[in-house]
């Protein structure tokens, strides 16, 4: 706690070199991972935002907690920094996601090694270079480029006491067993598939948006988006025809950098050719294309070489199936 006020200080200074670049690094995210500018900038507001929650409660959060024992003594909960921790992130998140991820071990005074994405490292530069502006040390935050072989022999280091994960569920099976091989504490977000449920009671349209905005957001790669949808039978056609005018009225596929479109493209060529791979898998598991192209082509030349796929609605996929 001796250290916090000094952290507040270096994080309202952070808060405000993200401010004043706002734009500069929404850019960045936009043409590093293809995600569409307006949601860029939300994203940069998302994580001032989340920094000032931090700097606003840490002192709480913080605070020795003192207790009653049953015992008849007194006792009291400290919290302390464990040491360094590596911090491994994705891509889709560039700028908010370290934050979510780091920010509660930084405040305490864990030094933070970030791990960023190997499809962002302009991003990840470009964050620890505001970090060294806000003054912070490289001691306390720095950004490394690294193979999946020099992970392991970082975590296996000594000096790093915690790792903390988000990204596939691959990935963080891996990472969580060289924490339990090494003895290290860890904490792991992985991707999911959630089911998104319409139930007859449901406001139709209300449901429709939600699950519009969920699975576009960030040209749809997020682990929490509503990648399959269950709907009961009684208001089945109503939630499928309502979804489907949204989608065709509301996305506009282009150049991320250009506010009038929301959907930009994958973020690296795997992904494409994942989403390409499951498509395939679900029409052979019985799902009919309701809507969509999936053999899409951009008409712009100068955009025709980028990771594109336009939506995509299957119907009817098997329970059993990989996709469901």
């Amino acid at each position: 706690m001796d250290q916090l006020p000094e952290r507040q200080f270096k994080l309202n200074r952070l808060i405000d070199v993200l401010t004043e670049r706002k734009d500069e690094f929404a850019t960045l995210i936009s043409n590093e991972m293809g995600k569409p500018i307006k949601q860029a900038v939300e994203e940069m507001d998302k994580t001032i935002g989340h920094i000032n929650y931090y700097v606003e409660k840490s002192p709480e959060f913080l605070a020795t907690e003192d207790l009653d024992l049953s015992s008849g003594q007194q006792g009291a909960i400290y919290t302390q920094p464990l040491g360094v921790t590596l911090v491994i992130l994705p891509f889709n998140f560039p700028f908010w996601m370290p934050f979510k991820s780091a920010l509660g071990s930084m405040m305490i005074g864990n030094p933070i090694i970030m791990k960023h994405s190997q499809s962002t490292p302009q991003c990840a530069q470009a964050l620890e270079d505001a970090f060294l502006e806000a003054g912070f040390t490289s001691s306390e935050f720095t950004n490394i480029y690294c193979t999946e072989q020099q992970v392991e022999k970082i975590i296996a280091d000594p000096r790093v006491r915690a790792v903390k994960f988000t990204g596939s569920t691959r990935g963080g099976t891996h990472i969580a067993k060289l924490c339990g091989r090494y003895l290290k504490k860890g904490t792991f977000e992985l991707t999911g598939n959630d089911p998104f449920l319409v139930l007859e009671e449901a406001n139709i349209q209300k449901a429709a948006q939600t699950a519009y905005k969920s699975r576009m957001t960030c040209n749809a790669q997020t682990g929490f988006s509503a990648k399959r949808i269950i709907v009961e039978d009684v208001v089945y056609e109503a939630f499928r025809d309502t979804l489907l005018d949204l989608i065709n009225r509301r996305t506009r596929i282009g150049d991320p950098l250009d506010e009038y479109f929301n959907l930009g493209p994958m973020a690296v060529p795997a992904g494409l050719d994942l989403l390409k791979h499951q498509l395939k898998k679900a029409q052979g598991d019985g799902g009919q294309i309701i809507y969509g192209d999936p053999d899409f082509k951009m008409t712009d030349p100068g955009l025709q070489k980028g990771n594109w796929f336009a939506p995509v609605v299957i119907e009817g996929v098997d329970t059993h199936s990989e996709s469901f």
